[in-house]
């Protein structure tokens, strides 16, 4: 994963890797959190899914910076309510 994105890239965004994985027992099930990073033209795209492909939360990121600050700080919440 050496470019994330391209300048002059107008294309649907592409899903690249996963920022975490998490995993919490709720009501005796596993349950698992993604965030998910998607490139879009010249931008990043965040996505925190759970299972089923259900969307929790999305941010769209001008900077390499500003998603790795994002996906520290999503973790950070997720972990803070019991997710590991």
């Amino acid at each position: 994963m050496s470019t994330l994105y391209r300048a002059n890239w107008t294309g649907p965004p592409v899903k690249r890797s996963d920022g975490w994985r998490l995993e919490k027992t709720i009501a005796g099930r596993p349950r698992h959190a993604v965030c998910e990073l998607w490139v879009r033209s010249s931008r990043f795209e965040l996505r925190l899914v759970t299972d089923g492909g259900e969307f929790q939360r999305s941010q769209v990121c001008r900077s390499k910076d500003e998603m790795l600050t994002v996906v520290t700080e999503w973790r950070a919440a997720m972990t803070a309510k019991g997710w590991a």
